[in-house]
């Protein structure tokens, strides 16, 4: 085979159609209406904020403004989606540890009531993503919005730490800020809890809405000895959630894509991992919502029928499932694409990015052929598409 078996490639293996201030360290709840101001200060100031506001339980939040942004001022506590349905809570650690298919739970730091108030729940990933968490005209913030926090503050976490004990003598936070961190520890994935006010070594550990992978959400930690750690949790661990007003400065969450078909063009491509590669993915999808939390992506295929793939909705935007398919390198012979979970980015409600990687490989005798020859090869692309008028 040659070049043009690539060709093949597109054709029978995917088979596509249609080509701040200085504040005090009280954290918690706050009283009175909402007004143009929220905390009082250690020196008797005030904290700048964006008034109280209150969640679907009856929890009222303190907020803070930072640069051009307002927080809560403490972690949430809601044990209610923001219409009213329960959240399931999950005391158990054995089944909290097999939560991976999409089930939110909550917790209080070892399972302890005593501990809601001042440090909030804490809730897994799957929670997070299902934007149903934070009260109207607020929400998760991104992980930009994160770096947007901590570029104003200096990249300083003791600008963010509450005054209170971090279990370092030398250890002196100033939240100057008036965000008011605390070290509320976390639950890792395995349902253990860690890093408390009380435990040798107090961490806070916060959520983004930003998938990594479709199991990974990117997070903020804070603590004395690193400062300000940014990385990524599985989505069931549990950590704490500081929501962030809706029109605040710093990056917002994706705008809502319309349903319908879109059209796509490959923007760009890895060429140096298939350097025979041409146009693989699929350049048409139609974008329905089977739920709130959910996106589908159908396309269909010029074998006959259709290809319908599921997209988790989160504030960045969605994250696909994986799926492969596979065709004839020869009588003897398969070659298989593996479609990687991919990243949807909204430009505007109608149109986005995709990002897709693509892992080919080839088993058979056949293989040892151009240009089956060239696999396993992993391609990533990036596709824009825009709704059909």
């Amino acid at each position: 085979m040659h070049r043009a078996g690539w060709v093949a490639l597109g054709a029978a293996i995917l088979a596509f159609g249609g080509a701040a201030g200085c504040g005090d360290d009280a954290g918690g709840t706050a009283g009175g209406g909402a007004g143009a101001t929220s905390g009082t200060a250690s020196g008797g100031g005030t904290v700048p904020g964006c008034g109280t506001v209150t969640d679907i339980d009856g929890n009222e939040y303190e907020t803070v403004v930072v640069g051009e942004q307002c927080w809560m001022r403490s972690n949430l506590r809601v044990a209610s989606y923001n219409d009213g349905t329960p959240i399931p809570e999950e005391q158990d650690a054995g089944v909290w540890s097999d939560l991976v298919n999409e089930e939110p739970a909550w917790c209080n730091y070892n399972n302890d009531p005593a501990n809601d108030p001042e440090y909030g729940k804490l809730y897994n990933g799957f929670a997070v993503l299902t934007d149903r968490l934070c009260p109207a005209g607020w929400r998760a913030p991104t992980n930009d919005e994160w770096g947007t926090l901590l570029a104003t503050v200096g990249n300083s976490g003791d600008a963010l730490r509450a005054k209170v004990s971090w279990g370092l003598k030398e250890d002196e936070p100033t939240n100057e800020s008036g965000f008011t961190a605390l070290p509320g520890g976390h639950r890792d994935q395995f349902g253990e809890f860690a890093n408390f006010a009380t435990d040798t070594f107090p961490k806070a550990h916060f959520w983004s809405s930003t998938t990594e992978t479709a199991l990974q959400l990117w997070t903020v930690q804070l603590e004395p000895l690193a400062g300000v750690i940014r990385g990524t949790q599985r989505a069931n661990a549990g950590l704490s959630l500081r929501c962030i007003q809706s029109d605040s400065g710093g990056g917002g969450g994706a705008p809502t894509l319309e349903p319908g078909v879109y059209d796509g063009s490959i923007q760009n491509v890895d060429a140096d991992a298939c350097p025979n590669f041409s146009n693989i993915p699929p350049r048409q999808w139609e974008l329905s919502y089977p739920s709130e939390s959910m996106m589908t992506l159908t396309t269909p295929l010029l074998s006959g029928g259709t290809l319908s793939i599921s997209c988790s909705l989160h504030m960045a935007g969605a994250t696909c499932e994986s799926f492969s398919l596979s065709a004839e390198a020869g009588p003897n012979s398969t070659y298989t694409g593996v479609f990687e979970p991919s990243e949807i980015a909204p430009q505007s409600p109608t149109t986005f990015v995709q990002t897709q990687p693509i892992t080919f490989t080839c088993e058979g005798p056949e293989c040892s052929n151009p240009p089956f020859d060239e696999l396993p090869c992993v391609p990533l692309y990036e596709i824009a598409y825009a709704k059909q008028p």
